[in-house]
C-alpha cells in the first residue's frame, strides 16, 4: 500500500511539474520575438534592446538592483558581439540605469560598444534613473545618448575605497604580522596608517585611470570644448536637463521616445521589430535564490568588504 502511495505521489508531482512548465512554455511562446536573439525572425528592421542594469562588474551578484537584475561584463560583452554578428540588426539601444563599476569591467563593454559602430549599426543610449561614472563611459561613443530631464548624468572620475582599521586592531590586541617581498606589496593594508610615498603611489594609478576617462569623453563628446571638459569632468553629477546644457547628452526623452529616435537614425521605416534577450524563466530563479538570502550573505556582499579595486563609480 505505502509503495502504490509513493508512486502516485510522483505521479502527481510529474504531472504538475508539467503543467507549470507547459504553462511558462506558452506564456515566453507569445513573447519570444520581443525577447530573443533568434534568426526565426525574418524581418530586416531589428533593433536590439542590451539592459545594462546595477554595478558593471566581472562578478556575476544575483541580487536585483537599481531596477532590473544584474549581469556580469562577461555576459554583456558576449550579447554585444553576437549582436555584431547579426546582420539583421541594424541598430542597438543601450538601456542603462548605473552607477557605474570597475574600470576594466567598464572597459571591455565601452571597446564592444565602439566595434558595433565600427560595423555599421548605429548605437543609440538611454538613460533610465542613472547614468554615472562607468556608465556614462560606455554611454561615450554611442551616436546619440538621450536621457529623462531628472537622470542623474555624469560623475567623470575614478574611486579607491581603502578602509584603515589600525586604531581599532590595536584596542582590541590585534597585530597583524606581515612578510612581503618588496617594500609596496602590502599597500592599501587595512592594519596600518598610508604612508605619503603609499598615497602618491595610488594616487599616480587613479590619475592614469582618470585620463583613460577623461579621453574616452573627449572623443566621444567632441561638441565639448577641452576647457569645458575639464570643468566638467570633476566627478560632479548632474541632471540630465543640466547634462544637455552643457552637452554631455544629446536629447531629453524616455525610453519609448529613444525608440523612435533610434529607428530614424537608422533609417528604419514604419514599426521596428523590438527584441531582447533575456533568461527564460528569470523570475523562477530569482525565487529560488531569494530564499538563500541570509543576513550572512547580505553582509558578505557588503561594498566595504570587497577587495580594493579601481572604480569608475559613483558612491556618495
Amino acid at each position: 500500500m505505502k509503495k502504490e502511495n509513493l508512486i502516485g505521489g510522483g505521479i502527481l508531482i510529474l504531472c504538475f511539474t508539467a503543467i507549470i512548465i507547459g504553462i511558462c512554455l506558452v506564456f515566453f511562446q507569445g513573447t519570444k520575438e520581443q525577447k530573443g536573439l533568434t534568426p526565426a525572425i525574418v524581418s530586416q528592421k531589428k533593433i536590439a534592446i542590451v539592459r545594462i542594469y546595477g554595478e558593471i562588474s566581472f562578478q556575476n551578484p544575483t541580487k536585483e538592483v537599481w531596477g532590473g537584475s544584474v549581469k556580469s561584463a562577461d555576459r554583456i560583452v558576449k550579447k554585444l558581439l553576437a549582436i555584431r554578428h547579426d546582420h539583421s540588426i541594424k541598430a542597438v539601444i543601450l538601456r542603462i540605469n548605473s552607477p557605474g563599476g570597475t574600470v576594466a569591467a567598464t572597459q571591455e563593454i565601452y571597446n564592444q560598444i565602439k566595434e558595433l559602430k565600427k560595423s555599421g549599426k548605429k548605437v543609440v543610449v538611454s538613460i533610465g534613473d542613472i547614468g554615472a561614472s562607468g556608465a556614462y563611459y560606455i554611454a561615450c561613443p554611442a551616436d546619440k545618448i538621450v536621457a529623462n530631464a531628472g537622470s542623474l548624468i555624469g560623475s567623470i572620475g575614478v574611486i579607491m575605497h581603502l578602509p584603515e582599521v589600525s586604531s581599532l586592531l590595536e584596542k582590541v590586541g590585534v597585530n597583524l604580522r606581515v612578510i612581503k617581498s618588496g617594500q609596496h606589496k602590502d599597500i592599501g593594508s587595512l592594519a596600518r596608517p598610508m604612508s605619503e610615498e603609499e598615497r602618491v603611489i595610488l594616487q599616480g594609478v587613479i590619475d592614469d585611470a582618470y585620463q583613460q576617462f577623461y579621453q574616452a569623453v573627449k572623443n566621444g563628446r567632441q561638441n565639448i570644448s577641452e576647457n569645458k571638459l575639464r570643468e566638467l569632468a570633476d566627478g560632479r553629477i548632474f541632471t540630465g536637463q543640466q547634462a544637455k546644457k552643457a552637452g554631455l547628452i544629446d536629447e531629453i526623452g524616455d525610453y519609448q521616445q529613444t525608440i523612435d529616435i533610434t529607428a530614424k537614425l537608422a533609417g528604419i521605416t514604419g514599426t521596428p521589430a523590438i527584441i531582447e534577450e533575456d533568461e527564460p524563466f528569470q523570475w523562477l530563479k530569482g525565487l529560488i535564490e531569494g530564499f538563500s538570502s541570509t543576513p550572512i550573505s547580505l553582509f558578505n556582499n557588503s561594498s566595504l568588504l570587497k577587495s580594493p579595486c579601481l572604480e569608475y563609480y559613483w558612491r556618495p
